[in-house]
């Protein structure tokens, strides 16, 4: 019996401290006062005054002016500090790729040069040790975008916090990320030099053939066999 009871307890507290991982709601209204705000939008309010309730902003101001009543919310004097809107990391693996050295962590890119199929936002992994770090730091939002390939897949919008991709999903599949070759390429023997990217041409015309591949799939209306990459 006492096995069973220690076995329970630990559960118990393992429930509980994978529960605090992220934050809880908001359960009070909060106002923030006589810091510098900064809108976002290049205004800066030198002596400002911003209260958010359940994480929705309430209002924004210049605390010399704006009138508020203080009851129910809990105040914050911040003289000194500066407030930033939330920042947004464009084109990233985060929550795709952990260790470069374990395979097991990585999955940012799948085999094969076309995979319009494939979608970031199911590989996105919340419990990466990475994404902590980001929040605290401001990031409150991220593109994940796939890599590799001549098409290597769709990219989302997600935010820093977020028990599983689902919770953190704000923008799915917001993009196709299409590897375009460059025009250019470089040689490093006998001094470094600029050159004419042979490939360019042919993989311009696959990329081509592949579209009109897809149109054509697309007007056939009985689509057999199915075509996962040309249904996306």
């Amino acid at each position: 019996m006492k096995k069973i009871i220690t076995t329970y307890a630990c559960v118990f507290i393992l429930t509980v401290a994978f529960a605090q991982s992220y934050d809880t709601i908001q359960t009070q209204p909060i106002i923030i006062a006589n810091a510098t705000i900064h809108i976002g939008d290049g205004t800066v309010i030198e002596n400002g005054i911003i209260a958010f309730e359940k994480g929705v902003i309430l209002f924004v101001g210049d605390a010399r002016t704006v009138k508020y009543n203080p009851e129910g919310f809990e105040v914050i004097y911040a003289a000194g500090k500066h407030i930033y809107p939330g920042l947004i990391a464009p084109n990233t693996t985060l929550g795709l790729n952990e260790l470069e050295a374990v395979r097991a962590t990585n999955d940012m890119q799948e085999v094969g040069k076309f995979n319009p199929n494939v979608r970031s936002i199911v590989a996105y992994n919340t419990d990466s040790r990475v994404i902590p770090t980001l929040r605290t730091n401001g990031i409150l939002f991220a593109q994940i975008v796939p890599v590799g390939g001549t098409i290597s897949g769709t990219s989302s919008i997600v935010q820093t916090d977020g028990w599983n991709w689902e919770d953190a999903a704000y923008k799915m599949d917001n993009g196709l990320q299409i590897n375009w070759p460059s025009f250019n390429t470089y040689k490093w023997n006998n001094g470094y030099q600029v050159i004419e990217n042979p490939d360019y041409v042919n993989t311009v015309s696959e990329i081509e053939n592949y579209f009109q591949l897809a149109l054509a799939y697309s007007k056939d209306e009985t689509h057999t066999p199915v075509n996962l990459r040309f249904e996306a």
